[in-house]
C-alpha cells in the first residue's frame, strides 16, 4: 500500500510541475512518460492483485487512480497549453497508438489524455474483475462516479463527457457478460451522477445519459436480461422526481425518455419486464398528484390507456402491498424499487 500511495504521489507530482521542476522531473515530454508510467503500474498492481484475489490491494490500486485523477481535474487549469499536446512517446503508447487520428486529436483539444489514461486503465481492471471479483467492479464504478462528479463541479465538461462514455462501456461490457448484478451496480453509480447534473442544473449531459440509458434498457431487453432494463426504468423515474421538484428544464424530456422504454413485448418474459416498466411509470405519477399537477399525471394516464384492466389492477395491488421502504435482503440501494408512503399510495 505504501508503495501504491508513493506511485501514485509521483505520478500527480509529475504532472503538475511547473517549469521550475525540470531538474527533477526533465522535460514535458519526460514528465508526460512519467505520468503514464505511474497510470500503467497502477493498473498492473490491481490486474495481478485480481488474478491473486487480493481485493485489498485491488482496491487499493484502484482508489489511487481515481485519487490521481481527481487531483489532477482540480489542479490541471493551470497547466500550459503545451502539457496537454500529445508527446511522440503518448503516441506511441500502447492505448494511444491503437486510436483513430480524429481521436487523438480530440484528446489534445479537449485536453484530457490524462483522463483518458486513467479511466482506459480502470475500464480494464473492470474486464477482468467482472468475472473474478465483481465486487472491484462495482468499486470502479463508484470511482469513476467521483471522477465525474469531480468534473461536474470545476465545470470541466470534455472531463464530464469522458466519464460518460466510460459509464457505457462499462454498462456494454456487463451486458456483453450477461452480469446482471454488475449492471445493476454501475446504474445505480450512473443514476448519481445523473443526479449530480441536476443539482447542477447541466441539462445537456443529463439528456444525454437519458438517451443512453434508453438505448441499454431496449438492449438489456432483446438479450433478455429484463431485471436491467426494470433497474432502468426506476433509475429514470427517480431522475424524473428529482428533475421535477428542482424544476429542471430538462424535465419534460426526461419523463418522455421513460415514456419511450416500453413497446409491445415479442415475448412473455418481456411482458414481464415491461410490467415493471410500467410499474415505476405509474409511481413517478403519484409525485405530480401530491403536487396538484394533474397535466404532467396525465401524460402517465395516456400513456398507460391501451393497458388491460386486468393488467393495470395487478400494478396497482402490488404497489400497495409494499409496506416496508428498505428491501428485504442486502443491497446497496437500501429501498424497495416499488415502495410508495401512505400520501403517494392515496395518490395510486
Amino acid at each position: 500500500e505504501k508503495i501504491i500511495h508513493r506511485i501514485k504521489d509521483q505520478t500527480l507530482s509529475a504532472a503538475i510541475a511547473d517549469d521550475a521542476d525540470v531538474r527533477r522531473y526533465g522535460t514535458e515530454s519526460e514528465r508526460q512518460k512519467v505520468v503514464i508510467e505511474g497510470i500503467e503500474q497502477l493498473g498492473d498492481i490491481a490486474v495481478n492483485a485480481i488474478a491473486s484475489r487480493d481485493k485489498l490491494i485491488a482496491s487499493s490500486a484502484i482508489d489511487a487512480l481515481k485519487d490521481l485523477a481527481v487531483s489532477y481535474l482540480v489542479l490541471k487549469q493551470a497547466r500550459p497549453a503545451s502539457w496537454f499536446l500529445l508527446s511522440r512517446a503518448l503516441r506511441q503508447n500502447p492505448d494511444f497508438v491503437a486510436l483513430a487520428s480524429e481521436s487523438l486529436n480530440e484528446l489534445t483539444a479537449e485536453k484530457t489524455w490524462l483522463e483518458w489514461k486513467a479511466l482506459r486503465q480502470l475500464l480494464t481492471v473492470f474486464s477482468v474483475a467482472i468475472a473474478e471479483l465483481p465486487d472491484i467492479g462495482h468499486l470502479i464504478a463508484i470511482d469513476v462516479r467521483y471522477v465525474a462528479e469531480t468534473a461536474i463541479e470545476v465545470n470541466d465538461e470534455p472531463a464530464l463527457r469522458l466519464s460518460i462514455k466510460f459509464f457505457n462501456t462499462f454498462l456494454r461490457t456487463a451486458l456483453n457478460h450477461e452480469e446482471v448484478r454488475s449492471a445493476y451496480n454501475v446504474l445505480n453509480q450512473y443514476r448519481q451522477v445523473g443526479e449530480k447534473l441536476i443539482e447542477y442544473d447541466q441539462s445537456a449531459a443529463l439528456l444525454d445519459i437519458a438517451e443512453h440509458l434508453r438505448y441499454y434498457a431496449h438492449t438489456s431487453l432483446s438479450l433478455h436480461l429484463g431485471f436491467v432494463t426494470e433497474t432502468i426504468a426506476y433509475d429514470m423515474a427517480n431522475l424524473c422526481e428529482k428533475a421535477y421538484e428542482r424544476k429542471s428544464p430538462a424535465h419534460e424530456a426526461l419523463l418522455e425518455s421513460l415514456l419511450l422504454l416500453d413497446h409491445s413485448p415479442d415475448s412473455p418474459a418481456q411482458e414481464v419486464t415491461l410490467r415493471g416498466v410500467r410499474k415505476a411509470q405509474a409511481k413517478l405519477s403519484t409525485i405530480y398528484l401530491l403536487h396538484n399537477d394533474e397535466a404532467m399525471a396525465r401524460r402517465i394516464f395516456n400513456d398507460l390507456a391501451e393497458e388491460r384492466t386486468e393488467r393495470l389492477r395487478s400494478i396497482r395491488s402490488e404497489l400497495l402491498a409494499i409496506h416496508a421502504k428498505d428491501f428485504w435482503e442486502i443491497v446497496d440501494r437500501g429501498t424497495n424499487f416499488d415502495y410508495l408512503d401512505p400520501k403517494r399510495k392515496e395518490q395510486l
